[in-house]
């Protein structure tokens, strides 16, 4: 029984070395692989004589989608062009040989300094924030410094993950993966016949939130010395360092709790039309209104409607109990300030307030007081009753 054991332990180990052996193999592979496809792409940036580059960035979030256009271009030795522009992210990078200006479109804020004597080795977009790894990728090739240890984005490419060739549109692609900062992780595409940087999308929580892609790249091509120029605007302030891009927060899911403690969760009531009530057990209005609004429910639940009343005015889960089975009501009734306070999001100061979300989770309607007919023209816009 020991001899067996000792046969045992060593075949344990000799299993374990060859476990480590093939996961340092994988690992040395994929290291030369990243390193072979990093400097074909390299090589196509850093030998040019001329770029210019059109494309487009994008924020989605739930519903909510901002655009904004990239154009990047650049001539040796020094001349150095960058345009984005749109409402969240809007930056303007200039060198013109003798200058660098850094300009905040959106802030009107800018920076100066002089421009370097070359784009090779040099840092452009040094100390100046930006969302957008394509950008970055594409300047820190076209500046030769990919595989600068010193430069932080250059050291995550370095440790990226490369996969494929996967389809991207009618192309292949090769993808790799890195952590882009604390934030975010980025995955860029590279298609496979020409190896050019196409498409770089930042990832939060999982899922896409920002995307990159160009749609033009030309090489060599003649570039008038005069694009590379940018006048200030009226009043722009010259600052020391330019001011981080803040993008909106996400919006957050909105969430009730009923008086008999059911939640209600609005992203599970997308494809539904829902009418937000709010209300206070007291108020002649709503007290006139809600007997309506019991009937509509009633007609038309099954067939796309949801009707939620929201107490405005925080009064006791027994006193709403009271007036929801004085009523009669089927529909939920909630609670406000527990998880989503409905009453500040929307500003209610007169009762009723009726709110109407499409079934895309859109606020078509808003209106304060009792308008019947309004109401019923706008649900019926919205799609209420239609399956």
């Amino acid at each position: 029984m020991k001899t067996t054991g000792r046969l045992g332990s060593a075949a344990c180990m000799a299993s374990i070395a060859l476990a480590v052996f093939a996961s340092t193999a994988a690992d040395a592979q994929q290291q030369l692989d990243r390193t072979r496809l990093l400097i074909r792409v390299s090589a196509n940036y850093r030998s040019c004589r001329s770029i210019r580059i059109e494309g487009t960035w994008t924020r989605k979030i739930g519903d909510k989608e901002t655009k904004a256009s990239i154009a990047l271009a650049a001539m040796r030795p020094n001349l150095y062009r960058l345009e984005i522009k749109g409402p969240d992210i809007g930056t303007d990078v200039v060198s013109d040989g003798r200058t660098l200006t850094a300009l905040r479109t959106h802030r009107n804020v800018y920076t100066r300094s002089a421009a370097p004597e070359q784009l090779i080795g040099g840092d452009i977009l040094k100390g100046i924030d930006l969302p957008a790894p394509g950008v970055q990728l594409i300047t820190l090739m076209l500046q030769g410094m990919w595989r600068d240890a010193r430069h932080p984005l250059a050291q995550r490419l370095g440790r990226a993950e490369v996969t494929g060739p996967v389809a991207f549109g009618d192309r292949q692609a090769y993808v790799l993966a890195f952590d882009y900062n604390a934030d975010y992780s980025a995955r860029v595409y590279v298609t496979t016949d020409d190896n050019l940087l196409r498409r770089a999308t930042l990832y939060h929580g999982g899922k896409p939130e920002i995307t990159e892609t160009f749609t033009k790249v030309e090489f060599d091509k003649n570039l008038s010395p005069a694009g590379f120029s940018r006048e200030l605007p009226d009043a722009a302030l010259q600052v020391t360092s330019l001011p981080p891009v803040v993008l909106p927060a996400a919006p957050k899911p909105i969430t009730l709790k009923t008086y008999d403690d059911r939640t209600i969760s609005f992203d599970e009531l997308r494809g539904k039309v829902v009418l937000v009530t709010f209300f206070f057990t007291t108020c002649s209005y709503c007290n006139e209104e809600v007997p309506h609004l019991e009937d509509l429910y009633r007609r038309f639940k099954g067939s796309g409607l949801e009707i939620v009343a929201v107490n405005g005015t925080g009064e006791t889960k027994e006193a709403i109990k009271q007036w929801a089975d004085g009523h009669g009501l089927t529909f939920p009734v909630a609670l406000n300030k527990t998880t989503t306070d409905m009453v500040r999001m929307f500003t209610v100061h007169a009762y009723p307030t009726n709110v109407i979300f499409n079934k895309e989770g859109k606020v078509v309607y808003k209106k304060e007081g009792l308008d019947l007919e309004g109401m019923l023209k706008a649900l019926a816009e919205a799609g209420a009753g239609k399956s």
